[in-house]
């Protein structure tokens, strides 16, 4: 995101039209968007990643537009407004950050370097992972690609370098990578934005051509002054549908001034195709609007032609922005709706700009603002994750809130410690089942006593969070001779694989003045790796053992529970599912066929609701 030169008045004229109309309190308001014209952008050309040469060298360069969290906010304390009973959870200090020990404490499987350019700050962290378990980690103006499962560099690539074959025309500093992996097509989709004017501004979009990123990608490039109105994107998100991938963008003019959103509507199998990119644009008229974020499907699945889209109110306020597009990029009555929720009890204030303190340094961390980070849908309900200043303490705390698309509703829950701040949380899901709500949220936390380090934690199914843990520790304060409130990033990175029970995250820490990104696959504690664990069910026995060819599997519940049953392997993915569904109360047993099971030692694992769960280990032989 373009955010280094500090504005001194943020206009926002366009915004102001409709407030009054969202000021109703209690109500949701719909207002409908329709989108332009249909227009195509031909393929630019495939990336080559083969016989691409690595020698572009970033030049330091302060380029990036502030975040503006204060920007037309009132510097008038926040109403006080009294919290719903059971909506904070707050620590006492200690070495846990969060009083409550459950069995969904986060466990890290492993962890590595991710992609670092020092050249830049912020730290945009993005991440994204295939069910074959390739990893494309991305950060401001480079990205990488990792072997399946391991923490082995396949490909490392500055955008410049590897793009300018098939876009030369476009010599600027490419900035906001965006990266997911869309599991229907088992392909990688990834954006980055170029320039900062309306004349160079310009939206990179690239498909990968199969399921293996260092194969090549497709490349294509739209203009950033998507309406024509002398404007230029910034702060890009991504999302995809059934059929579409959706990228949303705050769009400033030359005077850098922020105009208004965008939401760009495409057809993901041109892309994948490599055929010309069929598209259409709509302008949201919402107010408040800022930062709209795509929210995708939890298990990457699809719920259809309808995407969804949540924004908080950038200024601050009681409010909450659900858009909701219908239709797929080729109907011709796609149709755009936005409703205004209220939170009723949280007053969504923006962390104190240069409030992140850091050991060993007078210099302060810039917190960003309360722009909801990531979002993912399932079941019937969104799940998302931003930052807010804590009325009492006035830290940055995490909030974690879900909200109901069919009843207009919000529940919540706050996450933080005095004398720390909890900065850029992003969100995954633990659960593989569609009716699963327990998540992991990643996050950068920072304070007085501790260099700026990077942690996660479990929320479950009744907004009851885990203790966090620690991905990694900072070992030093940034930047410490700077002058001014040095940024940390925009957003993290979190990505689910979706054939497994584990997320990846990519995240800042801090390090030898600077900044740098680590990478971790979490899961839960007692994932299959622990075979000493309490289990989700009793008196458990596979049998024979080694398996040959048939094997039963023998356990008793107390009660009637919703039952996983499935095979990883020693590196903890899924290799197989074997069961999921309810299982009566009492004895049972289960048989099961090896299949398509090598030889080797595998982990089976029993999980009832949310009990802990159980694994056995289990030899498999050819005969």
């Amino acid at each position: 995101m373009i955010r280094k030169i500090i504005l001194s008045i943020f206009i926002a004229v366009a915004l102001l039209k409709t407030e009054a109309v969202q000021a109703q309190s209690g109500k949701s308001v719909k207002i409908v968007d329709h989108p332009s014209k249909e227009k195509k952008v031909p393929l630019k050309g495939v990336v080559d990643l083969i016989n691409v040469k690595s020698n572009f060298q970033p030049v330091l360069q302060s380029i990036e537009i502030e975040d503006q969290n204060n920007a037309g906010v009132s510097t008038s304390k926040p109403p006080v407004i009294p919290r719903a009973p059971g909506t904070f959870q707050e620590d006492a200090p200690s070495n846990a950050q969060n009083k409550t020990a459950l069995p969904l404490t986060p466990e890290i499987v492993s962890e590595f370097t991710g992609s670092n350019d020092n050249s830049y700050t912020p730290p945009d962290d993005n991440i994204a992972v295939s069910n074959e378990g390739y990893v494309v980690s991305a950060i401001n103006s480079l990205y990488r690609i990792y072997k399946p499962n391991s923490s082995i560099i396949y490909k490392s690539f500055t955008f410049n370098d590897a793009l300018k074959a098939s876009l030369p025309n476009i010599t600027g500093v490419y900035y906001d990578p965006r990266v997911i992996y869309d599991a229907k097509a088992d392909r990688f989709i990834m954006v980055v934005l170029n320039g900062i004017t309306s004349a160079t501004s310009n939206i990179v979009i690239m498909f990968s051509k199969d399921s293996n990123p260092a194969d090549g990608w497709n490349a294509y490039a739209l203009s950033g002054d998507i309406f024509g109105n002398s404007e230029w994107a910034d702060y890009d998100n991504i999302g995809i549908s059934k059929d579409d991938v959706f990228i949303t963008d705050n769009l400033f003019t030359d005077n850098q001034s922020f105009a208004q959103v965008s939401i760009l509507q495409i057809n993901k199998n041109n892309g994948y195709a490599g055929d010309s990119l069929a598209y259409r644009s709509y302008a949201p008229s919402a107010t408040g609007l800022m930062t709209p974020v795509p929210v995708m499907h939890g298990l990457g699945g699809n719920y259809g032609d309808t995407m969804y889209f949540v924004s908080n109110q950038f200024r601050g306020g009681t409010k909450v922005s659900l858009l909701e597009l219908d239709g797929n990029e080729a109907a011709t009555n796609a149709a755009l709706s936005t409703s205004v929720i209220d939170y009723k009890t949280l007053y969504v204030s923006p962390p104190t700009p240069t409030g992140g303190a850091q050991k060993s340094s007078a210099y302060t961390l810039n917190e960003g603002d309360s722009r909801i980070k990531q979002a993912f849908y399932l079941n019937g309900t969104i799940h998302y994750v931003f930052s807010c200043s804590d009325q009492n303490t006035g830290n940055s705390d995490i909030v974690y809130a879900r909200l109901r698309p069919d009843s207009n509703t919000v529940t919540y829950k706050q996450f933080g410690m005095a004398n720390f701040d909890y900065d850029y949380p992003s969100i995954g899901l633990l659960d593989t089942v569609a009716t699963g709500k327990t998540v992991i949220i990643g996050y950068c936390r920072c304070g007085s006593t501790i260099f700026p380090e990077v942690d996660a934690v479990a929320c479950d199914s009744n907004l009851n969070f885990s203790n966090s843990i620690v991905i990694h520790l900072g070992t030093s304060a940034v930047r410490t001779t700077a002058t001014v409130s040095q940024r940390w990033g925009d957003y993290t990175g979190m990505a689910k694989q979706y054939n497994s029970r584990f997320c990846y995250f990519s995240g800042s820490y801090g390090s030898g003045s600077a900044y740098v990104t680590e990478i971790a696959k979490l899961g839960q504690k007692f994932s299959g790796i622990n075979e000493n664990t309490a289990p989700a069910a009793s008196n458990i026995n596979v049998y024979p053992n080694p398996v040959t060819d048939i094997y039963s599997l023998k356990f008793e519940l107390e009660q009637k529970s919703h039952v996983n049953i499935s095979i990883l392997d020693m590196q903890g993915k899924q290799v197989a599912l074997l069961f999921d569904g309810y299982v009566l109360q009492g004895e049972q047993t289960f048989s099961f066929n090896k299949a398509a099971l090598s030889p080797g030692v595998y982990s089976l694992v029993i999980a009832a609701d949310h009990s802990q769960p159980i694994s056995r280990k289990i030899v498999v032989t050819s005969k």
